[in-house]
């Protein structure tokens, strides 16, 4: 069979973008598979962590991630950022901040007190009345009756936060520490590794 080179060489001329529309269409589901294959892969072991307020280096934040995942082997990924916010006037971090919750993303977060107790209210975050009794998170030298807050939803006044005011290095990372508070959401589905992970925080930040 003969191959007529300048037909081939026409065809190419003028039919290129379609080729190049079938690459990236393939490396586009390749992308999209790939990621949910590693999404089911991690299911179960990733933590979210966010922390609202100033800005942190991602020095700093990739330097607390490595010493997490090394003394919480059981976890393959560890997502710890922080969320910019100049308190509630800021509109953009603040609807960010509304998305994730109203999404049910994240198991431990850090806000300012009126935020926080503004959520704890309205049952965004779990009660830890039982842990500090236990002494599971009955931390030296914090003070958690400063984060107990009337619940709208059962009327009655649970902890819902610790206040995080002793945690000096991470003040040293320019995170100001001041009234805020460490929870953990009452939709995780990570419950027991965030109360270790909580723990882990004021032992190894202070």
């Amino acid at each position: 069979m003969k191959i007529d080179r300048e037909k081939i060489l026409d065809h190419f001329y003028y039919e290129w973008w379609k080729y190049l529309i079938a690459i990236f269409a393939i490396f586009f589901i390749w992308s999209i598979t790939s990621n949910y294959l590693y999404q089911r892969s991690i299911a179960g072991k990733k933590l979210e962590i966010y922390l609202v307020g100033p800005y942190l280096s991602d020095q700093s934040v990739d330097s607390i991630k490595s010493r997490m995942l090394k003394d919480f082997p059981e976890l393959k990924e560890i997502v710890l950022s922080d969320i910019p916010m100049q308190g509630p006037q800021d509109v953009a971090s603040w609807q960010k901040v509304m998305t994730y919750i109203g999404a049910q993303t994240g198991d431990i977060y850090v806000f300012d007190k009126d935020i926080f107790e503004q959520f704890a209210s309205r049952g965004a975050f779990l009660p830890l009345d039982d842990y500090v009794k236990s002494g599971q998170l009955n931390i030296p030298g914090v003070d958690a009756s400063k984060g107990a807050v009337m619940s709208e939803i059962d009327k009655k006044t649970h902890i819902f936060g610790l206040p995080i005011d002793s945690l000096g290095k991470l003040k040293d990372m320019g995170f100001d520490t001041k009234d805020k508070y460490i929870s953990i959401t009452a939709f995780s589905k990570k419950k027991a590794t965030s109360i270790k992970m909580v723990k882990w925080i004021f032992q190894n930040l202070r």
